[in-house]
C-alpha cells in the first residue's frame, strides 16, 4: 500500500489544497469490496466490530474546555481497546460527540458567514461527510437546502470544517470526504419539539434522496454523502481514525480553546477487518454501542415487516416518506441508531423508555421486578423483540438526557465515577483520567445488566435505574391494557369445551400401517427412532454421541435427506460470547408473542392484543384449539382470532415428476436418466414443488387479506380457509399443513420450503406484521428442525407425525426395552402424554441451546433472525424461501427436492422394501403409486453409526484396518491401500473430494524437472504437523503420552487439550508443546504457561462449536482432578463462553494476557469454520495472535449432543479458503500462521489444505486409529474397549497403543505429500500454500461418478478456489513477519530488573530478604506482574518464590488483568481501584485492592458501598489469596478452584462454576450465585436474609457455619481481610462476631460434600484398621 501511494501521490496532491483524497485508495477499497464479493469467500456482510466507549458530563450543565480534553483523554487511553490494521496511522474509527458548543459556533459562524445565530436550541448544525466530487457535493448539499426549505427552515448557510490529515494512514486517506457544517434555523411559531421532528425528517428524506442520487451517479457507498448528526444540542465529529487522531484531525474545532461543551461521548472502534469506513465510526447521532447485535437480519426484517404499520401522530400519512430506517448497508450499531431515533422522533417516548424497549432487562419469572415493570417490558415485547445481544449503549440527545444501559446478561464493562464538583464519567475502564484525584471522587459504581444509568441534564442529577423505569413504567395504563387485550394460547385453550387439555393422540394414530408409512414419507428411519427420538422422549434429552461426523454433506449423499439437512446453524466466536442456557437460564425465555403487529409508534391498547404462546412447540390439544374454526378467540374490543389452515402438499403428473420424463413406472435414479430429466426440465417452466409454493404463498396472501384465490383448496377439515367470511377480516392465524399427504397423489411439501417462502413472501407484501404463522409438519422432528423452522419466521410448530412416531416407540416396546434398569415395575411404562411432554421439554432445552449457541436469549429474538448458513442449495431456492441466508457453493435447486420428497411418497405407499435394498433408499425404483398390502419398513441408511450400503463415511472399517497395519507394520502397501479407500470416501462425502489436481499443473511440474529428491524432506514436513486438542480426562493419561511422545520424536507438536498437563511430563519427552487455554480454564497456571512453545485459545470446538463441555464424575480420577486442579469423583462443566472473551478488544486482551505468561511463546487462536470466519480471523490477526487454527465442523469430541455434532460448523475447506482470502484481502496474512483440522487423513487432504492456504495441519481421528481405536463412539460412556477414551483403571490395561505407530503414521503421509509436491513442480510446502486457483478444479468424473447430478449440477466451487492474490495482490499469502506485542513498554520490565536478584538467589538456594517497589500505575498498565511471574516459573517452577517475597505497592488504577497468573511470592497492594481480570488465573501470588487514604477519610465514603474492581475477577485461579476493599463486578470467582477470595459485596454470576478455594462475601450479591459450582465452598455475610432467593439452587445446598473448626476458619479469613484491607466492614464483624456468625450463609456443593463425606469415612475406616 506504501508503494501505491508513492506512486499515485503526484496525482493525489494535485486535487488541490495539497491534500490527497480519493484517487487510487479509493478505487482500491471499492475495487476489492466488488471483486470480493462474487468471486471469492469474504463477505463484507459478515463485518464485525467492537469498541472502547466512554462519557463526561457536567450535571449543571456548565459548558467547560475540561469536558472536551478529559473526554479525548478518555479516548486515547482506551485506545487499546481500537483496532489497527496494517497500518498504525489507520484506525478503525474513533470519533467524539458533543453537546453543542454555543460560544464556538456564534463565534465562528459570525466571522465566516456574518451570521448572527438565534438563542441556543433556536439552531441547529448539521455535521455531514461529502463526496469529494465537486459536482456530487453541491449536488447533496442542494438537497439538504431544498428539503429545509420546503418544511419552512431557514439555512444559515455552510462551514467548511477545518482538518488536518498529515497523520492518517494511507487507507483513511484513500476514502477521505469532506467535512462540511450546514445551519438551520426553527422558525419563531414552532416549538422545541417540532423543531426536533422536522430536522429529523430534513434527515431522513435527505439520506433517502442521497440514496437515488448514489444509485443514479453509479455511486459507491464509501463516496455517498452522510449527515453524522443534525441537531440543536449536539454535534459530532469522528471518522476512520486512531483515537489520538481525533483533536489533531478537527483541530481547527476541538483544539479551539474556545471549543467549550457540558457533555461529550467518545467511542474507540476495533473492526475485524481493515475496510472500515469514515460513516461506520461511532458515536452516532444518538448513541455509541459497544457490542453487537445478534439477531439484526430478524430484527430488520420485523422492522420491515411492520412498516406498514407504522403511522406516526405527527408524521401522519408522511411516515411512509421516512423508511425504512434500517439497511443493509449499515452497521449492527446504525440500524440500532436508526430505530432509537425513529422511536425518540416519530412517537412520544422519551429516549430512556425507547432504549429500555428495544433492549429490555431480563424480565420473565424475575421475581425482583415490580409489578408496573414487568407489565411495562410485557407490554413492549408485544411491540417489538429485543436487539438481542452483548451491548453496552450510551446515549444522550446532549439535552435533556445522557446515559447507558447494558444488555441483560452484563457482557460489557462499564463503570462510572461521580465527583463531588457534580461531573460524571462514564466508561469502558477506569483510571482512564489519570489527572483525576481520588480524593475528588464521590461515587464508585459500575453498571449492571440490564440496568440503566441515566443524567437528566435538566435536573441536574443522576437519576437511580429504579425512578426513572418505575417513572416509565407508570406513564401508561401497561397493566391494566395486557389484562384486557393480551391472549395466551394456554388460557385459550382452558377455556374451550371439547378440546383435551392434554390430548396427544390424533386420528389414525391407532393404526400402525397409516404411522409405519407416514414415518416413511416424511423421511423418518430407526436412526431418527432410536438414536434421537427415543433418548428425547425417555430421558427429557437430546441423545449423546462422540467422534464427531464424517457422513456426507447432504448435496453429495445418494440418499433423500430433509432439507433441515442442507442448513448448519451459526455459532458465537469471539466477536460475541455464546450463552450457558443451564446456568444461566434466568435470561433465557422462549415465550413469544405472536400474531398481528400494531402501530409500534403509537402505544395505545390494541398494541398488546397479540397471541403469547409458552412454547414453540404446540401440543395436540393447543393445536386443535388454534385450527378449530369453532375455537375462535376474541379479545376485549371484540376483535377476532381467525385462523385460516393452508394445504402444503402437491401432486405431480408423469410431465412434472422430477423421477422420470415418463412416469413412475420407469423410475431410476440412476445418474444418465437424472440428467436427461433435469435437460428435459430446463426449457420448461418452474417445477411442480416451486409452483406448489408460489401458489401456497398467494394463497396465504389471500387469507390475510380475506380474498378468495382462484386455485381451489382442497376440502378437509383444515383447508376450509374461511377466517373473517361473515366480518371481512382476513386470517390472523395461517397454518401451513402437510396433513392431506397420502396416497391420493398428494406429496409434502417440506416443511422449512413452506414456511420459508410465507414467511419472506408475507414480508415482501407487506403482510408478514398482519398475521401469525404456524406449520402442521410431518417431517419436523428434532431440535434442528424446530430451530430452522422458527428461524425462518414460524411461530409456532405441531410435529404432528413425530408424536406419532413416539407412541409407535411405545406400542413397539422400545421404550419399555430402553427403560428396564429404571423401571421397578414394568407397567409403568410413560403413557402417550408422558412420552409428549418429556419430547417437549428435551426440544426446549435443544431449542435454549441452539439460540445460546449464537447468543441470543429469547425467542422472540431468535425468530426470523435467519441464523444458519445453506450449505448446497441452489440460490434459486434461497431466493424465495430463505433470502438473505449465506449460500455461497449453490447446489441443489427444487428439482432434486422434488425429485427427494417424490421417492419417499413412493416408497411410503406403494409396498417398495427399501430396507432390503443394497445402497440405500435410491438403488431401485419404487413401482407405480398404488397403495400396496406390503407395510414398507423403516429404513436404516446409517446416518449416524456406518452401516456397509448406507449412506457413506470417511471411517470405514476397511480403511481403519488398512491404517492400524500401516502404522503398526510400518507398512507402505498397507498405507496406500488405506490412502486410497480414504479418499474414495472422500469423493462421496466432501467438497475436496471433489477436486482434483489441474491436468495443466500436473503437467507444468513434470516439465519443471524437480524430481522427488528436490522436495524438502519429510523431516520438514512433519514439523508442520500436529494432534488435536484431545483433553487429558476425555482420553486416558496412556494415549495421551502416547501423542506427545510420537509428536516430539517427530519434530511436531501434540495439544494439551482443554485439561491441563502434569506438571512431571514438563521436564521429559512426555510434554506437550502446545498448551490450551479453554473456557474452563482447567490446570492453567503460571507454571503451566511458561512451559509451552505455543499457548491456544480455544475458541469453538469442531465437533459441538458454540458449546461448553462437560466430564462426568466417574471420569474424574484422582489423577485427572489433581491435573485439573478439581475434586476426583465431582463433575466438571466448561462454560460455553470464556468469560473474559465478550468480544474482540476482550481476545485481544486475552491474548495480551498470554503473551506476557510466555514472552517467548506463540499465541494461537482457534476458530471453527462458518460463514464470516475469514471476517473473524482478520479480527483476531489485528488482535495480534501469531496463530490462527481453523477447524472444520466435522472434529471429533468425546461427548456431545448429536444436533451440536451433525448440525453447527462448516467444512474446513471454506473455513480456510475464506480465511486466507480475507487475510490477503486485508494484508494481514503475513502476521500469522495458519492450521486446519478436522478429518484430515491422508497426504491428499494435506496438500489441498495447503493449496487452500493452510500451512499447518492438526489430526485426531487418524491418530487414535493409529493408537488402536475401533470407532465404537462409547466416548462418552467410559466404557472404551481399547482404554483410549476412558478413566477406568481395567479398560486403561487393555491400551496397546505405541509411539511409533503415530510415529509410521505420520512418516509414511509426510513422503506421499513429497510425491505431491514433486509432481506439481514444487520444492517445498511453502511454494504450495495459498495456490488453490493455479493448481486444483473441480474434477468432472468425481461429479459423475459419486455425485447425484440433480443435487450438484448447481455446485459452484469457483469461490473456494478464488486466488488470494488476485485479491490483494501486494499483500504477502503466507506467514513472513512477526506480531508486535510491544512486550518492551511493558511495566513489568523494571519490576523484573528489581526482582532478579530476588529470583536467582532462590534458584540458587540462598537467602534473600523480602523486597518491596513502588509504582504508580493507570488503565494503559495492563497484565501487570504476569512477565515477572513467568519468569519466576521457568525459573523456580510451580512453588515459585516463599509467600510475600515480592510486594508491589501500587497507587492508582490499574489496567485490566492485574496480576494475571500471578505467581507465589509475589504480592501486588492497590490503593485506588482495579479494572476487570484483576487476579484472572491466580496462581500462588496473594493481591490486595483497597481505596487510598485520601478518599477513605471523607466523611461520606463508604467503602463496602463503591465498587473497587471489575468484572471477572479471579477467573480460573487455582490458588492463592486475594482481598478486595469494596465491591466486585459480575461472574466474580468463575472457575475458581483452589484460591481464597474476599470482598464486600459483588454482582451477577458469582462463584458460577466453581470447583475449589473459598470465597467469603462481607455483603450482597447479585443473582444467580454458584450457578453450576461443583466444588469448594462460599459464605455470604446475609443479614437481612436477602441470598437465597438470589442463589441458583441447581448444584448446592444453603446452611450454617456449624462446625467449630469450620467457624474457626471462617474468623480468620475475616481477620485476615482487616488485617491487608483496614476493612471496616470487616472490623464490624468482627467485634460482634457471635452475632455476624449466624448471619453467614454457607453455600456447599453437593457432589462435592458427599465426595468429602465419602474421602473422611475412608481415612476413618483407615485410622481405624491402623488402629486394630
Amino acid at each position: 500500500l506504501s508503494r501505491a501511494n508513492k506512486r499515485c501521490e503526484p496525482m493525489l496532491l494535485a486535487r488541490g489544497r495539497g491534500r490527497p483524497r480519493g484517487g487510487f485508495f479509493l478505487w482500491q477499497q471499492q475495487q476489492l469490496r466488488t471483486l470480493a464479493t462474487p468471486r471469492s469467500l469474504y463477505d463484507p456482510r459478515q463485518e464485525r466490530d467492537a469498541c472502547g466507549v466512554g462519557l463526561v458530563a457536567n450535571l449543571n450543565k456548565e459548558q467547560t474546555r475540561q469536558t472536551v480534553l478529559d473526554c479525548n483523554e478518555m479516548l486515547v487511553r482506551m485506545s487499546h481497546r481500537g483496532g489497527c490494521g496494517c497500518d498504525p496511522k489507520s484506525g478503525d474509527g474513533a470519533g467524539m460527540l458533543v453537546g453543542m458548543p454555543d460560544s464556538f459556533m456564534r463565534k465562528t459562524i459570525q466571522s465566516s458567514l456574518g451570521v448572527a445565530l438565534p438563542a441556543y436550541g433556536d439552531y441547529a448544525v448539521g455535521m455531514t461527510m461529502l463526496p469529494n466530487d465537486d459536482s456530487l457535493a453541491t449536488e447533496a448539499k442542494a438537497t439538504m437546502e431544498t428539503v429545509a426549505k420546503r418544511r419552512g427552515i431557514q439555512v444559515f448557510g455552510w462551514r467548511t470544517v477545518p482538518t488536518d490529515n498529515s497523520a492518517l494512514g494511507a487507507a483513511p486517506l484513500g476514502t477521505e470526504p469532506r467535512h462540511e457544517q450546514i445551519f438551520l434555523g426553527k422558525p419563531a411559531a414552532w416549538d422545541e419539539t417540532k423543531f426536533k421532528r422536522e430536522l429529523y425528517r430534513v434527515q431522513r428524506t435527505s439520506e433517502l434522496e442521497f440514496f437515488e442520487q448514489a444509485a443514479k451517479n453509479n455511486v459507491e457507498e464509501l463516496s455517498m454523502p452522510y449527515i453524522s448528526s443534525l441537531s440543536p444540542y449536539a454535534v459530532t465529529y469522528k471518522g476512520q481514525l486512531t483515537p489520538e487522531q481525533v483533536l489533531s484531525y478537527f483541530c481547527g474545532d476541538l483544539l479551539d480553546d474556545s471549543f467549550e461543551t457540558h457533555v461529550a461521548l467518545v467511542h474507540s472502534r476495533f473492526s475485524t477487518n481493515t475496510f472500515p469506513s469514515w460513516s461506520r465510526a461511532q458515536p452516532l447521532r444518538l448513541l455509541c454501542h459497544n457490542g453487537e447485535i445478534n439477531t439484526l437480519r430478524g430484527n430488520k426484517n420485523w422492522m420491515k415487516a411492520r412498516a406498514s404499520g407504522l403511522v406516526s401522530s405527527y408524521f401522519a400519512d408522511e411516515t411512509s416518506e421516512l423508511l425504512p430506517v434500517t439497511s443493509d448497508d449499515m452497521s449492527d450499531s446504525g440500524n440500532l441508531d436508526g430505530v432509537l431515533q425513529l422511536l425518540t422522533t416519530a412517537s412520544d417516548r422519551s429516549l430512556p423508555e425507547a432504549a429500555m424497549m428495544m433492549v429490555p432487562e431480563a424480565w420473565q419469572d424475575n421475581d425482583m421486578l415490580s409489578a408496573s415493570k414487568q407489565a411495562f417490558y410485557e407490554y413492549n415485547s408485544a411491540l417489538m423483540e429485543p436487539w438481542d445481544g452483548p451491548a453496552l449503549i450510551a446515549f444522550t440527545d446532549a439535552h435533556k438526557y445522557c446515559g447507558a444501559t447494558l444488555d441483560r446478561n452484563g457482557l460489557r464493562p462499564a463503570r462510572y465515577y461521580v465527583t463531588h464538583d457534580d461531573r460524571v464519567l462514564v466508561s469502558s475502564e477506569v483510571g482512564v483520567l489519570p489527572s483525576l484525584k481520588h480524593s475528588d471522587i464521590a461515587q464508585r459504581a459500575r453498571l449492571e445488566p440490564g440496568k440503566m444509568f441515566l443524567l437528566d441534564l435538566e435536573q441536574g442529577r443522576v437519576v437511580p435505574d429504579d425512578e426513572i423505569k418505575e417513572k416509565v413504567a407508570s406513564s401508561r395504563p401497561f397493566g391494566e391494557w395486557l389484562d384486557e387485550r393480551r391472549v395466551y394460547l394456554s388460557d385459550w385453550l382452558s377455556s374451550q369445551e371439547g378440546i383435551g387439555k392434554s390430548k396427544v393422540v390424533v386420528e389414525d394414530q391407532v393404526d400402525p400401517t397409516v404411522v409405519t408409512r407416514r414415518l416413511v414419507m416424511h423421511g423418518y428411519t430407526t436412526e431418527t427412532m432410536e438414536t434421537l427420538l427415543a433418548p428425547m422422549a425417555i430421558g427429557a434429552k437430546e441423545g449423546l454421541g462422540s467422534m464427531g461426523n464424517d457422513a456426507a454433506l447432504a448435496v453429495l449423499s445418494h440418499e433423500p435427506r430433509p432439507t433441515f439437512d442442507y442448513f448448519k446453524q451459526l455459532f458465537a466466536q469471539v466477536t460475541n460470547p455464546p450463552i450457558d442456557p443451564i446456568r444461566e437460564e434466568l435470561v433465557m425465555s422462549l415465550v413469544c408473542p405472536v400474531g398481528p403487529d400494531a402501530n409500534v409508534l403509537e402505544p395505545t391498547a390494541a398494541n398488546c392484543a397479540r397471541l403469547v404462546v409458552e412454547h414453540p412447540v404446540l401440543t395436540a390439544a393447543e393445536f386443535e384449539a388454534l385450527s378449530n374454526p369453532q375455537t375462535t378467540k376474541k379479545t376485549a374490543d371484540g376483535r377476532a382470532w381467525r385462523s385460516a389452515t393452508l394445504d402444503a402438499t402437491f401432486s405431480v403428473t408423469p410431465e412434472t415428476s422430477m423421477l422420470s420424463k415418463r412416469g413412475r413406472q420407469s423410475v431410476t435414479f440412476h445418474h444418465d436418466a437424472i440428467a436427461q430429466a433435469l435437460e428435459d426440465h430446463h426449457s420448461q417452466s418452474a417445477s411442480a414443488l416451486e409452483t406448489a409454493l408460489r401458489d401456497l404463498c398467494e394463497r396465504a396472501s389471500a387469507a390475510v387479506t380475506n380474498q378468495t384465490h382462484p386455485t381451489t383448496m382442497h376440502q378437509h377439515r383444515f383447508a376450509t380457509g374461511t377466517a373473517g367470511a361473515s366480518s371481512g377480516e382476513g386470517a390472523s392465524i395461517l397454518i401451513l399443513s402437510d396433513a392431506l399427504a397420502g396416497p391420493d397423489n398428494r406429496v409434502p411439501v417440506p416443511s422449512l420450503l413452506a414456511v420459508g417462502a410465507v414467511h419472506q413472501h408475507l414480508l415482501r407484501t407487506g403482510q408478514r406484521g398482519k398475521c401469525a404463522i404456524f406449520v402442521d409438519a410431518g417431517d419436523a422432528k428434532e431440535v434442528h428442525d424446530m430451530a430452522l423452522l422458527i428461524g425462518f419466521g414460524c411461530d409456532g410448530v405441531f410435529p404432528r407425525v413425530a408424536y406419532q412416531a413416539l407412541a409407535k416407540l411405545r406400542s413397539d416396546g422400545l421404550v419399555a426395552a430402553r427403560m428396564r434398569n429404571l423401571l421397578s415395575n414394568p407397567d409403568d411404562v410413560p403413557d402417550d402424554d408422558a412420552l409428549a411432554f418429556a419430547y417437549r421439554k428435551a426440544l426446549a432445552k435443544g431449542i435454549l441451546k441452539v439460540m445460546s449457541k449464537m447468543g441470543i436469549s429469547t425467542l422472540q429474538s431468535y425468530k426470523g433472525a435467519q441464523i444458519f448458513e445453506a450449505v448446497g442449495l441452489h440460490p434459486s431456492v434461497v431466493d424465495v424461501c430463505f433470502a438473505g441466508t449465506p449460500s455461497r457453493i449453490g447446489g441443489a435447486g427444487f428439482d432434486a427436492l422434488q425429485a427427494d420428497a417424490e421417492f419417499l411418497h413412493a416408497v411410503a405407499w406403494t409396498g417398495f422394501d427399501v430396507a432390503a435394498q443394497g445402497r440405500g433408499y435410491l438403488s431401485t425404483a419404487p413401482p407405480s403409486v398404488v397403495v400396496e398390502p406390503t407395510v414398507p419398513r423403516l429404513p436404516n441408511p446409517g446416518q449416524f453409526h456406518y452401516r456397509n450400503g448406507g449412506e457413506a463415511h470417511l471411517n470405514s472399517p476397511q480403511s481403519m484396518v488398512h491404517l492400524q497395519r500401516a502404522a503398526r507394520e510400518n507398512s507402505r502397501q498397507a498405507f496406500d491401500d488405506y490412502t486410497k479407500a480414504v479418499d474414495d470416501s472422500n469423493a462421496a462425502c466432501t467438497l475436496r473430494g471433489l477436486l482434483r489436481w489441474k491436468p495443466e499443473a500436473v503437467a507444468k511440474g513434470t516439465r519443471s524437472g524437480i524430481s522427488l529428491d528436490d522436495v524438502e524432506p519429510a523431516q520438514a514436513i512433519v514439523k508442520r504437523f500436529v494432534t488435536g486438542a484431545m483433553s487429558l480426562g476425555s482420553i486416558s493419561q496412556e494415549a495421551h503420552e502416547a501423542l506427545a511422545v510420537a509428536m516430539n520424536t517427530l519434530g511436531g507438536r501434540s495439544n494439551t487439550g482443554e485439561g491441563g498437563e502434569d506438571a512431571v511430563r514438563f521436564l521429559d519427552n512426555r510434554r506437550s508443546s502446545i498448551k490450551q487455554v479453554a473456557s474452563g480454564r482447567f490446570g492453567v497456571t503460571s507454571h503451566y504457561l511458561a512451559n509451552s512453545d505455543q499457548i491456544q485459545i480455544k475458541m469453538a470446538q469442531g465437533a459441538k462449536p458454540g458449546e461448553g463441555g462437560e466430564l462426568p464424575g466417574y471420569k474424574v480420577s484422582d489423577y485427572i482432578a489433581s491435573c485439573r486442579g478439581t475434586t476426583p469423583g465431582v463433575g466438571l462443566i466448561s462454560p460455553p463462553p470464556h468469560h473474559d472473551i465478550y468480544s474482540i478488544e476482550d481476545l485481544a486482551q486475552l491474548i495480551h494476557d498470554l503473551k506476557c505468561a510466555n514472552p517467548e511463546g506463540q499465541v494461537s487462536v482457534k476458530l471453527v469454520s462458518e460463514v464470516g470466519v475469514g471476517v473473524v480471523a482478520a479480527g483476531v490477526a489485528k488482535a495480534k495472535a501469531d496463530h490462527i487454527t481453523v477447524s472444520g465442523g466435522d472434529g471429533g469430541t468425546g461427548a456431545a449432543a448429536w444436533t451440536g455434532i451433525k448440525c453447527a460448523g462448516l467444512p474446513w475447506e471454506l473455513g480456510v479458503a475464506e480465511t486466507q482470502q480475507t487475510l490477503v484481502l486485508n494484508g494481514l496474512r503475513d502476521r500469522i500462521r495458519l492450521q486446519t483440522d478436522g478429518q484430515l487423513k491422508t497426504a491428499r487432504d494435506v496438500a489441498i489444505a495447503c493449496a487452500l492456504g493452510a500451512e499447518e495441519f492438526a489430526f485426531s481421528t487418524g491418530p487414535l486409529i493409529a493408537l488402536g481405536c475401533i470407532m465404537m463412539r462409547k466416548c462418552h460412556l467410559n466404557t472404551c474397549p481399547v482404554g483410549i477414551a476412558t478413566q477406568d483403571p481395567e479398560l486403561r490395561t487393555k491400551f496397546d497403543g505405541m509411539p511409533e505407530h503415530v510415529i509410521n503414521y505420520f512418516w509414511l503421509m509426510a513422503e506421499d505429500i513429497r510425491k505431491t509436491l514433486a509432481s506439481l513442480g514444487m520444492r517445498s510446502m511453502d511454494e504450495l500454500v495459498g495456490a488453490a486457483g493455479d493448481v486444483l478444479e473441480v474434477d468432472p468424473q468425481v461429479l459423475r461418478k459419486n455425485g447425484r447430478p440433480d443435487k450438484t449440477r448447481g455446485l459452484d466451487l469457483a469461490p473456494l478456489l478464488q486466488p488470494a492474490q488476485e485479491l490483494n495482490p501486494e499483500a504477502g499469502c503466507l506467514h513472513r513477519t512477526r506480531q508486535d506485542h510491544e512486550l518492551e513498554k511493558k511495566a513489568d520490565n523494571g519490576l523484573i530488573e528489581s526482582a532478579i536478584p530476588v529470583i536467582e538467589a532462590h534458584a540458587r538456594g540462598e537467602k534473600f530478604d523480602p523486597i518491596t517497589l513502588d509504582f504508580h500505575l493507570t488503565n494503559v498498565d495492563r497484565t501487570f506482574g504476569t512477565m515477572l511471574s513467568s519468569l519466576i516459573s521457568k525459573r523456580l517452577g510451580v512453588g515459585g518464590l516463599p509467600e510475600d517475597s515480592i510486594t508491589v505497592s501500587l497507587n492508582g488504577s490499574s489496567g485490566q488483568c492485574l496480576g494475571f497468573t500471578l505467581a507465589p511470592g509475589v504480592t501486588i497492594k492497590v490503593k485506588g481501584d482495579a479494572n476487570d481480570g484483576c487476579a484472572k488465573g491466580l496462581s500462588g501470588g496473594r493481591v490486595i485492592v483497597a481505596p487510598d487514604e485520601e478518599q477513605l477519610a471523607q466523611p461520606t465514603f463508604v467503602a463496602s458501598d463503591n465498587v473497587i474492581v471489575g468484572n471477572c475477577g479471579l477467573y480460573g485461579a487455582t490458588r492463592g489469596e486475594a482481598f478486595f476493599r469494596g465491591k466486585a463486578g459480575e461472574r466474580f470467582c468463575v472457575r475458581n478452584s483452589g484460591a481464597l477470595a474476599v470482598v464486600e459485596g459483588l454482582g451477577d454470576h458469582g462463584a458460577e462454576y466453581m470447583t475449589g478455594g473459598r470465597l467469603v462475601v462481607l455483603g450482597v450479591t447479585g443473582r444467580n450465585f454458584a450457578a453450576g459450582m461443583s466444588g469448594g465452598i462460599a459464605y455470604i455475610y446475609d443479614p437481612d436474609n436477602a441470598f437465597p432467593d438470589k442463589c441458583n439452587p441447581g448444584m448446592v445446598s444453603l446452611g450454617k457455619v456449624d462446625a467449630q473448626e469450620e467457624r474457626d476458619q471462617l474468623k480468620d479469613y475475616v481477620a485476615k481481610h482487616l488485617q491487608e484491607t483496614d476493612s471496616d466492614r470487616a472490623r464490624m464483624i468482627l467485634d460482634t462476631w457471635d452475632t455476624s456468625l449466624d448471619h453467614f450463609v454457607r453455600v456447599m456443593p453437593v457432589d462435592y460434600a458427599r465426595v468429602l463425606e465419602e474421602k473422611a469415612m475412608a481415612e476413618a475406616e483407615d485410622n481405624a484398621a491402623l488402629a486394630a
